[in-house]
């Protein structure tokens, strides 16, 4: 249930039905275009997130290699640094 002030329901009710159509359908095309921008916002916002969890396991994926190499190279099991 919504709740409207009076001095809104007194302003609706005394507005032309021709005016009320037309702000109705103005307020529509306004919600219209803001859902529009918030969806293409939200995408972005996922794909860039997306983006920073890749360079991430990247990251991860490069420091296992390291140690691969670093393992050939010793014989043992070390991260680079240690000996």
């Amino acid at each position: 249930m919504i709740t409207l002030p009076d001095t809104i329901l007194n302003s609706i009710d005394g507005m032309d039905a021709d005016h009320l159509l037309r702000t109705m359908v103005e307020f529509g095309s306004k919600a219209l275009v803001l859902s529009r921008r918030v969806g293409c916002l939200y995408r972005r916002e996922v794909k860039e997130g997306g983006r920073e969890k890749v360079e991430e396991l990247q990251g991860k994926v490069d420091k296992l290699e390291e140690e691969k190499v670093s393992e050939r190279f010793h014989g043992e099991r070390f991260p680079l640094g240690w000996k």
